[in-house]
């Protein structure tokens, strides 16, 4: 059978009141995508990636259930975002700091988290999917998303190499 994908364009202000979205939530996926376009009267760049994003959490929805920051990242890297130098760098700092939470930390919804917390933690998850691509290209993203049970002991080597 064909999936169908219902996404829902509204203005930011009708986004975040239907939703309940957080203020720094640029669109959301509860069984329908939900993204603030209105405004900007067409579709940009940046709704372009969100739409991505959102679509990527829309077919990860179909395999399974999945921590909060692998969705993040897979949806993220899939949609071309990429972490830039200061980013990284602020990573590594917090990293050495020994203030980066765990990824087992980031495993369960978002939506309570400030906005400085969200963006550490957004970046932190596409990091994560960054090192998984390069240290466990055997192992594979769709193998991964097909054996859950596996992502526990992933998820804490990550954390090593990331040096949390």
């Amino acid at each position: 059978g064909s999936e169908h994908i219902i996404a829902i364009a509204q203005t930011r202000a009708d986004y975040l009141r239907s939703t309940g979205a957080a203020e720094w939530s640029g669109g959301i996926f509860d069984g329908r995508i939900h993204i603030p376009v209105l405004d900007k009267g067409s579709l940009d760049p940046q709704v372009r990636q969100t739409l991505a994003h959102e679509s990527v959490h829309a077919c990860m929805a179909q395999i399974g259930q999945f921590p909060t920051w692998l969705a993040e990242g897979v949806a993220q890297k899939l949609s071309g975002a990429q972490l830039n130098p200061t980013t990284r760098a602020k990573l590594d700092e917090l990293a050495k700091a020994r203030k980066l939470p765990s990824l087992s930390h980031l495993a369960r919804d978002w939506s309570s988290l400030d906005t400085a917390s969200a963006q550490i933690a957004y970046a932190l998850a596409l990091r994560a999917v960054e090192i998984f691509e390069q240290d466990f290209s055997a192992v594979g993203l769709r193998n991964l998303l097909k054996s859950p049970e596996r992502i526990p002991q992933i998820a804490a080597d990550i954390d090593k190499r990331l040096g949390i």
